[in-house]
């Protein structure tokens, strides 16, 4: 079985790094210090990119940089991945001046401005200057884009993040920061084949529980988010297992916030199963329990955020 919607809404907390949704090993930050006294981008080109090498190189692997010294400019650049077509937003923040760029390739010479901020945001804040935040750019799936940003930090703990979003993020995924857990593996089949992607796969590719009462399987999302339904895929084999079962929407505390039992006298998933909730609920986690004997053979794939 595979889990197919469940829509986070694009807040700030959802937002995702690069490297967790777009699959690249790392971005290089360089870090040019003891620049001229100033916010302004153009002492970080004139003064440093244009004049030499970095005093300070390094790979992050979550798209942002912090503890930037006084008077220091700072380049953050490297490829994205974007894992399937889909129409992209990004934002960037920093201290203090900033600017992001993508490229229509995976060169840099290509690049485009798609958002900056004048003035400072705290780590983590997203939506302080509507500029921060790029207008929707529609980018193909497995291929290969530079994006480059800059930051002049006039004082000390300078600091530097992008983040992106699709419009139809698939947040059940590994490659987008899921993670799975399920109540007992039996084969070698962890729970993990469940947010690999494939929607539609034999027993012997999907997880598995042991047979025991009240199995479970259990999908945790990057960040809380809105959702609104969840799509079930089964597996291609046994579908009849699939059936009587109770499907959650967990808080980031373990409650459930959602919640109904289906299939409880009859009938099963089959290939697919969609489930509407009554209304939107913010959630962290989904799960899948059965309502008596049997196992879990499944996969949870496809979380996407509600569209405003």
């Amino acid at each position: 079985m595979t889990l197919r919607h469940l829509l986070p809404a694009l807040l700030a907390p959802a937002l995702l790094s690069l490297p967790a949704l777009g699959q690249q090993p790392g971005l290089t930050a360089e870090t040019w210090t003891n620049l001229n006294p100033g916010k302004s981008l153009l002492i970080l080109r004139e003064d440093g990119i244009s004049a030499g090498a970095p005093d300070i190189n390094q790979t992050v692997t979550d798209a942002s940089v912090t503890g930037l010294p006084a008077n220091s400019g700072t380049r953050l650049r490297g490829t994205l991945t974007p894992p399937a077509d889909d129409t992209y937003t990004f934002w960037v923040n920093g201290a203090d001046n900033v600017a992001l760029w993508i490229s229509e390739d995976g060169t840099r010479f290509t690049k485009q401005l798609i958002a900056s901020h004048l003035g400072t945001t705290a780590s983590g804040e997203w939506d302080k200057f509507t500029t921060q935040k790029s207008e929707p750019i529609a980018l193909n799936g497995n291929t290969t884009y530079h994006i480059e940003a800059h930051v002049m930090s006039e004082s000390a703990n300078g600091h530097l993040a992008i983040a992106w979003q699709g419009r139809d993020a698939n947040l059940a995924l590994a490659v987008n920061g899921a993670t799975a857990s399920q109540s007992s593996t039996q084969w070698g089949l962890t729970a993990d084949r469940a947010i690999d992607g494939v929607t539609s796969a034999p027993w012997n590719q999907n997880t598995r529980t042991t047979d025991q009462p009240n199995s479970w399987l259990q999908v945790d999302l990057p960040a809380v988010g809105e959702i609104s339904e969840i799509v079930l895929f089964n597996n291609s084999g046994s579908q009849d297992r699939l059936s009587n079962f109770r499907l959650s929407v967990l808080d980031d505390l373990g409650a459930e916030v959602a919640g109904d039992d289906f299939f409880t006298t009859s009938g099963n998933v089959g290939d697919s199963f969609a489930w509407t909730l009554p209304s939107t609920v913010n959630g962290k986690s989904v799960k899948i329990q059965l309502l008596g004997n049997n196992l879990v053979s499944c996969a949870l794939n496809s979380l996407k955020k509600t569209t405003h």
